[in-house]
């Protein structure tokens, strides 16, 4: 077999996206198992049209069959969010040490001794590439955009409350806004809420509880100040929340 059916490099990335979409991809290195991985010397990765995520220090091992051939596959997780529109390539490189069988010390002997001995050849350096990989980017819909929409992509959920109903003048209260399930979380702004007759309010603090290493699912919260400037039933502004799903587009 030919180094590259020995040592290869996979993402498992989507064929199309939108700009500013964050979706997981997973990184996978096969090593045959008749090649001994003595070391990963260096990641380059090549996408000018993306945002990634750093490469995790630990990788997940197993083994998978390939075309009759046994590999143990390293994984990585990451993410890739798109920030130009367009044909966007997506590369992936690695150096790595290897121990490569030596076809010289493979033959068997008489004694039976030959196929152990000197199985594995000297070490060697190779520059392992992802096949060329081309990512359809294209740019969100204008036609009906909510004005209140400021990037988020996913499927979301909105709750609002607030900590109390009554209060007295120049008593701070605290309106709540929590958005959950998954979507690309760290590009979501605060909404900007609109200052109501009768109260005062200030920007709010921002909080997000991650459910996932790739922060892609969770609850981000943002807590808002509202203070009475006068005694009576006042009203709270309304929340808008909009976002765009890829899925139904």
């Amino acid at each position: 077999p030919t180094v590259d059916e020995l040592i290869f490099l996979k993402a498992d990335a989507p064929q199309q996206l939108y700009v500013g979409q964050t979706t997981p991809i997973t990184l996978k290195l096969y090593i045959s198992s008749s090649v001994k991985l003595r070391g990963l010397n260096a990641f380059e990765r090549n996408a000018d049209g993306f945002t990634i995520s750093e490469l995790p220090e630990e990788s997940s091992e197993g083994v998978e069959m390939l075309n009759g051939s046994r590999y143990n596959v390293y994984s990585w997780p990451l993410t890739i969010t798109p920030i130009s529109a367009g044909p966007q390539e997506l590369n992936f490189q690695f150096t790595l040490s290897a121990q490569m069988p030596d076809q010289r010390n493979t033959r068997g002997s008489q004694f039976g001794g030959g196929m152990f001995d000197n199985f594995f050849g000297r070490s060697e350096r190779f520059n392992i590439y992802t096949p060329p990989t081309q990512i359809d980017v294209r740019t969100l819909p204008t036609k009906g955009k909510p004005k209140s929409f400021s990037g988020a992509i996913g499927d979301f959920n909105m709750k609002v409350t607030t900590d109390t109903n009554a209060t007295r003048v120049e008593e701070p209260i605290m309106l709540s806004l929590q958005l959950s399930r998954r979507g690309n979380f760290d590009r979501i702004k605060c909404p900007e809420l609109p200052t109501p007759r009768g109260w005062r309010n200030y920007q709010p603090d921002a909080a997000f509880e991650v459910d996932d290493p790739q922060a892609l699912t969770g609850v981000k919260r943002f807590d808002y100040v509202f203070i009475p400037e006068q005694a009576g039933s006042l009203k709270l502004p309304e929340v808008s929340f909009s976002f765009f799903d890829p899925q139904t587009e």
